[in-house]
């Protein structure tokens, strides 16, 4: 995955990235983008981790991403809906 590698490329410690929702359960629409979880201990908080993942899209990509991040702790809480569907469904990448 290319996201992956660019991620990689500005040493983002990163624990674990995943595809989830319609592309990850293989019931993605035409106009489905790929919904991507990252899991850093970097991210401090949900906003500077999307504020970082949304800079680091690349431009000009066949498919839209929309990334999330998570810090480690928060990733582990088992009150999330949207945590429970990535460990639920999620594909590690």
């Amino acid at each position: 995955m290319e996201y992956k590698k660019l991620l990689q490329a500005d040493n983002l410690p990163i624990v674990g990235i995943y595809v989830f929702g319609s592309q990850a359960k293989g019931n993605p629409r035409e106009d489905s983008d790929i919904d991507v979880a990252v899991v850093s201990p970097r991210f401090i908080n949900r906003w500077s981790a999307l504020e970082y993942l949304y800079g680091k899209l690349p431009y000009g990509m066949g498919w839209t991403i929309e990334p999330v991040g998570f810090s480690p702790s928060d990733f582990d809480s088992k009150y999330s809906s949207l945590i429970n569907e990535i460990k639920m469904y999620g594909v590690a990448v």
